[in-house]
């Protein structure tokens, strides 16, 4: 009678396993969060690469030019100027 609607008496002693998804398949989806993680992490971090390395590149640039500029007439004249 435990079909039709009446309770039937309570069952003892039943164990239900199961198995996450996780456990099941670890590995899914690893390479395309890696990717969208790695682009969203990275535009977060933007502004703090972006500040010293176009700092870094400006005074490597200033220092080149001012250099080749001493090895020419008109540089080599201006530093014996100083003296």
């Amino acid at each position: 009678m435990a079909g039709h609607g009446f309770p039937g008496p309570k069952q003892k002693y039943t164990v239900r396993y199961g198995l996450s998804p996780n456990a099941q398949n670890p590995f899914k989806g690893m390479l395309y969060n890696a990717f969208f993680n790695t682009f969203r992490r990275t535009r977060s971090q933007f502004l703090y690469l972006l500040i010293p390395f176009g700092s870094y590149y400006y005074l490597w640039n200033w220092a080149n030019d001012y250099n080749q500029w001493l090895y020419t007439k008109d540089g080599r004249t201006t530093l014996l100027s100083y003296d």
